[in-house]
This record gives structure tokens, sequence and C-alpha cells, in this order.
């Protein structure tokens, strides 16, 4: 073999490499960069198709959510087709769904039971305020974490938790 042709063939690009590319790209984490291209998840199409959800929420959801279904739940995660992922995605990229709500439905696809998102619909901005302070009245006293967790409890998924702590704080 001559240099020259040597020199035109192209090694493909090594996984390493590519892990370090999506590090770089979209701010990932090596472990979870590493896990996306160990189960040849193509990330950019959904960051494209998606552009409203988070890199790094939407990497976790699509390689550590399944293991989730299959160790916490004991649900076969392979059942989950990417038209459960695309309905999924497309709900939280609309903001019709919190991202706590993500890991309850994709256990509802696993175990074959219909996508429903009715029951995780987000609540208002109004609704939430006003629940909550009904559960910082009925807990007076009580630690933010505390209230938050029974936050958390009341509203399983519609409502966004980062959000529940914003107002908390303001109520306390």
């Amino acid at each position: 073999i001559t240099d020259s042709k040597l020199k035109t063939i192209k090694l493909p690009e090594l996984l390493t490499e590519k892990a370090i590319k999506l590090e770089k790209k979209f701010n990932l984490n090596a472990d979870l960069a590493k896990e996306l291209i160990k189960e040849d998840i193509d990330i950019e199409s959904y960051v494209k198709q998606f552009s409203k959800i988070d890199v790094k929420l939407l990497a976790t959801i699509l390689t550590a959510y399944p293991k989730d279904l299959k160790s916490r739940l004991n649900l076969d995660s392979s059942k989950l087709t990417k038209e459960h992922y695309f309905e999924i995605f497309t709900l939280l990229n609309k903001g019709e769904i919190s991202k706590e709500a993500v890991i309850e439905l994709m256990a509802d696809a696993a175990s074959g039971k219909k996508i429903d998102a009715s029951r995780f619909k987000n609540v208002s901005e109004d609704s939430l305020k006003k629940e909550l302070e009904k559960i910082v009245a009925k807990n007076k006293g009580a630690s933010l974490n505390a209230l938050m967790g029974e936050a958390m409890k009341h509203f399983r998924g519609k409502a966004d938790g980062q959000r529940i702590m914003e107002i908390l704080k303001t109520l306390i």
C-alpha cells in the first residue's frame, strides 16, 4: 500500500472522540456523553426537535430513566418505543407536563398502558400559589424542606419542583 493511498483512507471517529465532542458542544458531563455514545443515541436530533427542553434533561431521560424503570419499578424499558419518547418529549417541550411527570409516563408506557398526561397537566400559577399557601398554613413552623416534601406529594408531577421551591421561599 502506498503512502498516498494510506493518506486517503479515512478512519472512523473513535468513541472517546465522539464523547468529548458531545461534552464540549452540549456542556454534558463525561459519563452522560459516554452513555449517549454507548447507547447510540443521536442527542443532536432530539435537541433540534425539542429545543425548549434542557439538553442534560433530555440526555438523562434517554439514558438514566430507562435504567430507573428497571431497577426501581421492575419494568421492562425495552417496551418504550421512539413514539413513546416523542409523545412524552412533545408534552414536555410544550410545557404541558413537568419533568417530574416524565418517569411516571414512561412507567405507564413500559407497562403497556396508554400515555395519559391529563393527570399530570401543569397547574396554573395562581392555583399553584393558592395551594402552596394552604400547605404553609396547615404546616405552620415546618421547615422549607418539609413544606417542599408536602408540596411535591400534593402536586405529584403537576408542577415543576424548582418553581414550587421559589414560591415557597416567598411564602415563608
